[in-house]
């Protein structure tokens, strides 16, 4: 410090200064660390003195608890017995007259449905059955048109006949070269102009044929 000083005297006035700053605050931590450490001390000190141990760090003996006994659990044959015998487990009567609250409700038509459903369907007459003869077709560019026992029908007309009391009706679908195609109640039916029999035919016979 005195060569220092002798040296460069400005430069010891500055890192007098400094010395002088530094100790001005770190004194007072300096102070705190060192009452803390002899107040440790003086806490700890007797302890380790006289070898006695806080009461707190000592084990307490507490008494163990003694468990109740379990009771056994039945057999699960004998829970499945019970549960059968409860009447609060048994499944409820099936109730009489009432409407089933998993089903729709019946409508008018479909009880009207159902009453038809269970009658006898009255049996399908063809077109042969009821007198219906195919004598003659026409087919052109536009119309198709069938003859049927004595009157004209284009395709997608109906033809109505009554045969014993029930009036049938027939469409008629398609007209093909000597043959028809008619339906009634979702069925189809064909109806074909006759051949004409072996009989009518005429046969031109020469002079010797006399």
């Amino acid at each position: 410090m005195r060569r220092e000083a002798t040296a460069n005297p400005k430069k010891a006035a500055i890192l007098g200064l400094m010395a002088l700053v530094a100790i001005y605050f770190w004194a007072p931590l300096v102070l705190k660390w060192t009452a803390k450490e002899k107040a440790v001390a003086k806490v700890d000190t007797p302890a380790a003195s006289t070898g006695a141990v806080p009461i707190a760090a000592l084990p307490t003996a507490e008494a163990a608890p003694t468990e109740a006994p379990r009771p056994k659990c039945p057999p699960w044959q004998q829970v499945v017995q019970w549960i059968q015998s409860d009447s609060r487990t048994a499944s409820a009567p099936p109730l009489s007259n009432t409407r089933d609250p998993f089903q729709k409700p019946k409508t008018a038509a479909a009880e009207t449905k159902v009453a038809e459903e269970g009658r006898p369907k009255p049996p399908v007459l063809t077109p042969a059955g009821v007198g219906l003869v195919l004598t003659g077709t026409i087919i052109g560019p536009q119309r198709r048109i069938a003859r049927i026992s004595g009157k004209s029908y284009n395709e997608g007309q109906t033809i109505e006949v009554i045969k014993d009391k029930l009036r049938v009706t027939f469409t008629l679908l398609e007209v093909h070269d000597r043959r028809a195609v008619l339906e009634s109640q979702g069925e189809r039916f064909d109806l074909v102009i006759p051949e004409p029999s072996k009989s009518s035919k005429m046969e031109l016979l020469g002079n010797n044929g006399r």
